[in-house]
């Protein structure tokens, strides 16, 4: 067995890049773009189905489709065929680029900026009746939750009638699968992923002063209502603890259901998964993070206050480095530049060389149970004369 002293920089190493995938997999997604694509605008020459599915997921957690009187505030009277419907997308101005790069992939829509309450926000936006249309017919039959589903009935029913559509809905007979984008666009939308490292991985403290330090990844999903959903994707990464947990947002009494991953093998399938389906917000730089923070757990090491404050530091200048160009799959290059902020620098590796082994690590060997080596020299254990 190989100890960190023996092959070092390999072995550490190792355990971190050997999860990332060498070519992208199939996406097999039970999505039906059929309608869609017929209505697309005609300058997309193809089209792009692992988009669409991450793009319904990111608009399950983000987007928002009303109607309202186009004439509100003005002289006109209430006319049915002047009934305005809107489909919106509100960001904080940091994913600006990820608004963009939907509204490239659509052909249509537009990005717009903002302020309120002195913050910055972009929005993309769309209200010609055409490309509603086209929305329609994407959403239609391809929703997941049950907020959403019964959201985009509403729009649909109230559109039928002003606007004499005729539209059917379709049933919605979806399931969240890992073969396909809906979780990341979903996840980039409404999912966390929380580390203690601004804490300096403090854990509890120790009876003479001082903290223990404690390594402690944790993804979560907070939603109002929607338990069928959130115990579906608990299902599906193996979660080993079957509990959804109940709380409020703190300004309200609203009762919120969140489920929170931080056993190691399931968070290995969370992160193979986002390694097929790349996250495109900002919310990457939380995973590579997160990912990182992850490692250092499964090293099973007893780290010092020291080496805590030395490793935070490194987890914490991780700069995600393709958020330049939003890409839809783990191409080479791309998989490649994931290894260099996943693995471990020549930094840690020295950090991780000079700690102990815990007793939860497969190298650990108790004192106690070690047999002296055969050239080693023992204590004379005669008795005396």
């Amino acid at each position: 067995v190989t100890s960190f002293k023996e092959g070092t920089s390999e072995t550490i190493r190792g355990a971190i890049s050997c999860f990332f995938f060498e070519t992208k997999k199939q996406n097999n997604s039970n999505f039906d773009f059929t309608d869609f694509i017929s209505v697309q605008p005609e300058h997309k020459k193809n089209i792009d189905t692992s988009f669409l599915t991450w793009f319904i997921g990111f608009v399950e957690g983000d987007g928002s489709f009303w109607t309202r009187d186009a004439n509100v505030g003005t002289q006109f009277q209430f006319n049915p065929q002047s009934k305005r419907a809107e489909f919106e997308i509100t960001q904080k101005i940091e994913n600006k680029k990820l608004l963009y790069h939907i509204r490239t992939k659509l052909g249509f829509g537009r990005v717009t900026e903002f302020e309120k309450n002195g913050f910055s926000y972009c929005r993309f936006y769309t209200s010609e009746r055409k490309n509603i249309l086209r929305l329609i017919s994407l959403f239609n039959g391809n929703l997941i939750l049950e907020k959403r589903r019964e959201q985009f009935l509403k729009w649909l029913r109230e559109l039928n009638v002003f606007w004499e559509l005729g539209i059917e809905a379709k049933p919605f007979c979806l399931q969240i699968s890992l073969k396909n984008a809906w979780l990341s666009g979903f996840a980039d939308a409404d999912a966390g992923f929380y580390t203690n490292v601004k804490t300096n991985f403090r854990g509890s403290k120790k009876p003479d002063g001082g903290y223990y330090v404690k390594f402690a990844p944790k993804f979560y999903i907070t939603q109002k209502d929607e338990l069928s959903a959130l115990q579906q994707i608990y299902d599906l990464f193996g979660c080993t603890k079957k509990k959804i947990n109940k709380l409020t947002n703190g300004t309200t009494s609203v009762l919120y259901n969140r489920i929170e991953i931080f056993d190691e093998q399931a968070t290995d399938k969370i992160i193979n998964y986002f390694q097929v389906f790349p996250l495109k917000s900002n919310r990457k730089i939380d995973f590579c993070r997160w990912v990182r923070v992850h490692f250092y757990k499964k090293m099973h090491v007893v780290a010092t206050e020291k080496a805590a404050l030395k490793l935070a530091r490194l987890v914490l200048s991780i700069e995600e480095p393709f958020l330049s160009e939003i890409h839809e799959g783990p191409s080479l290059d791309e998989v490649q530049e994931m290894n260099s902020v996943f693995s471990f620098s020549e930094e840690e590796i020295s950090i991780f060389v000079d700690l102990p082994k815990s007793q939860r690590h497969s190298n650990y060997k108790s004192k106690k149970n070690v047999l002296p080596s055969s050239g080693s020299t023992e204590k004379n254990t005669s008795q005396k004369p």
